[in-house]
């Protein structure tokens, strides 16, 4: 009970099992007493898990700047993701071939093979792959890569751009897929 009377270890309780199962935390806590509290506290939590981004999904990253695909493969590998990588279109397109992928992330300028290649590549080998590629540039006002983006329909990161941006659009094609 707090000060004033009131039991507000209710509310907190029902916010603290929101943030567990927001980060995919397999606990919930409640308290000791107050059967209503714990039937709320486990509503909240059925709620929550209703709204989860959906499980992890097999994602290949295609890019030929190390540290972004470093950084690509940590962020969504920690989501629960499985993750490959290629360093340009062409060793993307062997795995591709080998495997299908619930979301390809892919940058548009890459030596050897680049994206918008890539992307004209997976369209005579495995079509139903298209949908479920993103794209990165840090080159989004070029009007070829506006033309692209307009033909394609796909989503796109602009660089720099931020880890939640990511997140977001992974989790929005594998919504799509």
């Amino acid at each position: 009970m707090s000060s004033n009377g009131s039991d507000s270890s209710g509310v907190f309780y029902a916010f603290l099992a929101g943030a567990i199962v927001g980060v995919g935390v397999g606990i919930l806590l409640a308290p000791k007493s107050g059967k209503e509290t714990r039937e709320q506290l486990g509503s909240l939590a059925h709620k929550a898990q209703e709204k989860a981004a959906p499980e992890g999904g097999h994602i290949l990253v295609v890019d030929d700047e190390e540290t972004i695909l470093d950084l690509l493969l940590a962020l969504l590998e920690g989501g629960g993701h499985k993750v490959e990588t290629a360093c340009n279109g062409r060793q993307a397109l062997e795995k591709i071939r080998l495997s299908d992928f619930d979301v390809i992330i892919s940058d548009l300028k890459m030596p050897d093979m680049g994206g918008q290649k890539l992307y004209e590549s997976v369209s005579e080998i495995k079509p139903h792959l298209l949908a479920r590629m993103i794209f990165s540039t840090g080159d989004t006002v070029n009007p070829g890569t506006q033309a692209f983006f307009q033909k394609t329909g796909n989503h796109y990161l602009s660089k720099p751009f931020k880890l939640e941006e990511v997140d977001n659009l992974v989790a929005l094609v594998l919504t799509e897929k």
